[in-house]
């Protein structure tokens, strides 16, 4: 059934949300060049474990081709629910990190009962969408499981624009309970751009994926900076979207350096503007107060200085009168916290390891970059599978997080990490 709300198009197709046996992941990828085979040798990996997936994740380079990924994945399993969204040069698993010449492509699957899963993407341009149709797709992936709004997820999944993020989240939370899980993942290309979505039998060029799932058993999630906050902070005097030109009325710029304390010395913008990748250890970022007092921070990466020695681009949206903070993290500190990020989220969802089934984690690109793929982001994998154990996952590198603050609500991030558990 196909629906139209104004200038985008749902796709929405009605299945039985559940399966005949006990819940079981399991996970695929491939970086053969043949796209044709790189998906098949993904889907034969997965189905070690997993016959007849009722939700299928699916992540993909720019590479390939969104649409062609969905023909064969609903072909192949005509009663699955199909959610995915394009990702930064690669996926990793518990077998390592997965970046290949010509693309790479990773697959996760659940099969089992006691799940009722809804999915349903759109087309969202930028400045060409309005929040009566984020509320059509919101309706809709609901309706796709059998649901209405007054139905409460116990997990949400989101394939999302930069564009798009903020303006889901503001839906979704009009809707639901603040407490209502999150994991999201910002899809781009590997320039950064938006990137592909895929909502069961369609594909879109730009937009938003979601994936609602019902269930009484349990799901736990994370979502996760672990960088430490250095007690320096400011207040944005002029800036807004994604540049920030003063902090406390002296340019953004001379602020972040002094803070910085030398760090950022060798960035030189007497010619140009300069893209600023060592900003993924030392970053800004906002904090949130916590019930016990603490700050709960949420990165913003500032990867561009300006030739005007005071602008700075970031990659998170920023307002006039919002408090600014700055942060540091370190190599291993960021290779460590996807560890913790498994463990809170075992915690959150008061899950044994022995009752993992399986799971899906969103990694920044920037952050990667930054711990290096060819070695970083392998150390970052082994330290998810330690605590997962033998257990079936699958990892995205994304340009932009979004996830969960107990007690605050959902939130869009960068340079984070967020990851959801499914139990037996």
């Amino acid at each position: 059934m196909k629906r139209i709300f104004g200038c985008f198009i749902i796709s929405v197709f009605l299945f039985a949300g559940t399966a005949s046996a006990e819940l079981k992941g399991g996970h695929g990828w491939s970086v053969n060049p043949d796209h044709e085979l790189a998906l098949e040798e993904a889907v034969s990996m997965m189905e070690k474990k997993v016959k007849a997936p009722f939700m299928i994740h699916v992540y993909f380079t720019e590479e390939f081709d969104g649409q062609k990924i969905a023909d064969t994945l609903n072909s192949r399993f005509s009663d699955a629910k199909v959610f995915g969204f394009q990702i930064f040069r690669g996926v990793f698993s518990p077998d390592g990190v997965h970046i290949g010449k010509n693309g790479s492509v990773g697959i996760f699957g659940l099969e089992g009962k006691g799940y009722t899963v809804g999915v349903a993407a759109a087309e969202f341009e930028k400045d060409k969408f309005s929040q009566k149709e984020i509320e059509g797709l919101i309706a809709a992936t609901a309706e796709n499981a059998g649901k209405t709004i007054k139905d409460i997820p116990a997990l949400i999944s989101m394939g999302t624009e930069h564009y798009t993020a903020i303006p889901m989240i503001d839906g979704l939370m009009s809707v639901f309970p603040k407490e209502t899980r999150l994991v999201g993942g910002t899809a781009v290309n590997n320039a950064f751009e938006p990137g592909q979505v895929i909502g069961n039998s369609r594909s879109f060029k730009t937009g938003v994926a979601l994936a609602f799932v019902y269930t009484d058993k349990k799901i736990g999630n994370s979502f996760f900076a672990g960088y430490s906050g250095k007690k320096k902070s400011g207040i944005i005097t002029k800036g807004g979207g994604n540049i920030i030109s003063e902090i406390d009325g002296k340019p953004a710029q001379q602020v972040f350096r002094e803070w910085a304390e030398g760090y950022y010395d060798n960035i030189d913008v007497s010619k140009g503007d300069q893209i600023v990748m060592s900003s993924v250890i030392n970053p800004l970022a906002k904090a949130f107060k916590m019930p016990d007092g603490s700050l709960k921070y949420i990165t913003i990466h500032a990867f561009k200085f300006h030739q005007n020695g005071k602008d700075m681009t970031v990659a998170l949206t920023v307002n006039e009168g919002e408090r600014i903070y700055y942060v540091e993290g370190s190599r291993s500190s960021l290779i460590r916290r996807a560890g913790r990020v498994v463990k809170n989220a075992l915690k959150n969802g008061k899950i044994k390891v022995r009752e993992i089934c399986g799971g899906v984690h969103y990694y920044c690109c920037g952050a990667a970059a930054g711990i290096n793929f060819d070695d970083g982001a392998l150390k970052m994998s082994k330290e998810i599978k330690k605590v997962m154990r033998d257990k079936s996952w699958i990892g995205a590198f994304t340009g932009g997080e979004q996830g969960n603050i107990v007690g605050l609500g959902m939130f869009e991030g960068n340079l984070m990490s967020t990851m959801a558990i499914f139990a037996k």
